[in-house]
């Protein structure tokens, strides 16, 4: 028997983006640029496991700034079922967002108001971590 597609929405540079994944197929986005003290880099790597029934996720993000480096890593998963979850979220629940050709933005003018985010992905944690070179420096 075929499974259907999986369809998430995720936030990526600035915008939720939605994603079609076919079964056990998977995407990888990017992006980096310069923070007002250095800099950052992330990949965010999604992979439709059929066996399972899930989406597995792994986020990393690496930044430098007047602290030092600084490493964040986080490894999640989501059941097919639970894709389209209006997850609580402090950061939009206040704010109006707004739908223009398929990609939801705050700020955007003359559209209609849709959720204050899109149904998204109730992730799971499996493991995550994080690193601080400068902190590791100092003996803390």
């Amino acid at each position: 028997m075929n499974k259907p597609n999986a369809k998430l929405w995720v936030w990526h540079k600035h915008g939720w983006v939605k994603l079609k994944l076919k079964p056990d197929e998977g995407v990888s986005l990017y992006d980096c640029g310069e923070t007002d003290e250095g800099f950052f880099r992330y990949q965010d790597n999604f992979y439709y496991d059929s066996n399972l029934n899930r989406i597995d996720n792994f986020y990393h993000r690496f930044e430098s700034d007047c602290d030092g480096r600084h490493n964040y890593s986080v490894r999640r998963y989501c059941s097919v079922s639970q894709l389209r979850s209006i997850v609580a979220d402090e950061a939009w629940d206040s704010k109006p967002v707004r739908a223009v050709d398929g990609r939801y933005n705050s700020g955007m003018q003359d559209f209609e108001v849709m959720y204050p985010c899109p149904p998204r992905p109730e992730w799971q944690d499996s493991r995550s971590w994080q690193r601080d070179y400068f902190a590791e420096a100092m003996g803390y």
